[in-house]
């Protein structure tokens, strides 16, 4: 029987969640889970969060009727940690509480952090795939125990599997080398297309490339705004090359793409926005991220080659690649 464990890390706008937080922490333990957070934030505990981010299977926000302690960039620390999960491609769950506006905490913020609690609110709510309101602690705990199981099966992770025994590792290690021998003895062969049921595709074929964006008109007035971005695979490519000629740790993907969004964002939305006249916190959605990352894969044009010294895959674009960019740009 394999008895595989998950770990959690939890983001709460703050103290006001205590009961909320601690609630859910007792739920998922029960349920297998090793549940991370931390409830006291500071310029300090970034760093421990991003950490705990890292090693955790699964991101849950537990957003009440607070946007949280502000950091110096004057972003809460709450949505801090949400935009990182998105760029270490964490499976992201969000608890918001149903009717914020009847909590007494929330008519004490300021007009400007209740402004930016709506528009975080919105964001999650319309970005975040598994979104579950609930009314109280008691409701987060039936909701918990409902939807956990189901982003389980819709968002599978490696897990941590506890050994029951030295025996049985040992046993494991040498099924695991013979079946090593026996795929070494057999002539090298391309993998079959298992990623996603993805068909390899050509440098001229299209992709929609979806991004979200905030934006502001002229009398500064903010919207949250979602943009699609009709590319060929060719220019993509030519985008990705900057960062990948050489090997470079995979969280270059979102950096990459969202450092080119940010150049064509505001051109890009003028068309259907005439009004609008800045853009901020331009970044690719998870989907259309994954979906990149696997496509380049799978047609051999950008592949892992190896592992840093914090053991993060590599990424590099192949010398048959780079060639064609080559060839095309001298056309």
């Amino acid at each position: 029987m394999v008895d595989k464990r998950y770990q959690v890390f939890i983001s709460t706008s703050g103290l006001e969640m205590s009961e909320a937080y601690r609630t859910l922490c007792q739920t998922l333990v029960l349920m297998g889970y090793f549940p991370w957070g931390v409830e006291q934030r500071s310029s300090k505990t970034a760093t421990l969060a991003r950490r705990q981010i890292d090693e955790s299977d699964y991101v849950i926000l537990l957003l009440g009727a607070d946007y949280g302690m502000l950091s110096s960039a004057g972003m809460s620390y709450m949505q801090l940690e949400y935009i990182y999960a998105l760029a270490r491609q964490k499976p992201v769950i969000a608890f918001v509480l149903a009717e914020p506006r009847k909590v007494s905490h929330y008519s004490q913020m300021t007009a400007e952090i209740q402004q930016k609690f709506t528009l975080f609110r919105q964001q999650i709510m319309h970005d975040v795939p598994c979104v579950f309101e609930f009314e109280d602690a008691t409701d987060l705990e039936l909701k918990a125990r409902i939807h956990m199981p189901e982003v389980l099966l819709r968002y599978p992770t490696q897990g941590w599997i506890r050994s029951y025994g030295t025996r049985l590792l040992q046993d494991e290690i040498q099924r695991l080398r013979q079946r090593v021998e026996e795929l070494e003895s057999k002539p090298k062969q391309l993998c079959p297309a298992t990623m996603l049921n993805l068909k390899p595709v050509q440098c001229t074929d299209t992709f929609n490339l979806q991004y979200h964006l905030q934006a502001y008109d002229q009398n500064g007035d903010q919207y949250r705004l979602k943009q699609v971005k009709k590319l060929t695979w060719l220019n993509i490519l030519h985008i990705l090359a900057q960062c990948f000629a050489t090997p470079k740790s995979e969280a270059q993907f979102v950096y990459c793409l969202n450092r080119y969004l940010e150049k064509v964002a505001l051109s890009d939305v003028a068309i259907s926005h005439p009004n609008l006249t800045e853009v901020s916190e331009v970044n690719i959605t998870t989907q259309s991220l994954h979906s990149i990352k696997v496509q380049v894969q799978k047609n051999a044009w950008i592949v892992p080659v190896g592992r840093d010294h914090h053991r993060y895959v590599l990424w590099k674009m192949t010398p048959a690649t780079l060639f064609m960019l080559e060839k095309i740009c001298f056309k």
